[in-house]
């Protein structure tokens, strides 16, 4: 994951989204269905497949954002 995003768009389902401060970018995941995806400066953290029915609803995605870090914008 790259660390000069400068829109963040999460078009997740049946997963917990977790932000917190890290000392760099990064993103983590428990789940085997979240797609992450450059597209120019954005960066799109999907399901991968639709209609998905989870096998544990209690999945989790963290994304780690430096405390100076600025996004011109967030799509949740």
């Amino acid at each position: 994951v790259d660390d000069s995003y400068k829109v963040l768009d999460i078009e997740l389902e049946s997963i917990n989204i977790l932000i917190k401060e890290g000392k760099k970018f990064k993103v983590e995941t428990d789940s085997d269905n979240v797609s992450l995806k450059e597209v120019g400066d954005k960066l799109l953290i999907t399901n991968k497949k639709e209609n998905w029915i989870p096998k544990k609803v209690d999945s989790d995605i963290v994304i780690y954002v430096p405390n100076s870090y600025v996004f011109d914008y967030v799509i949740l």
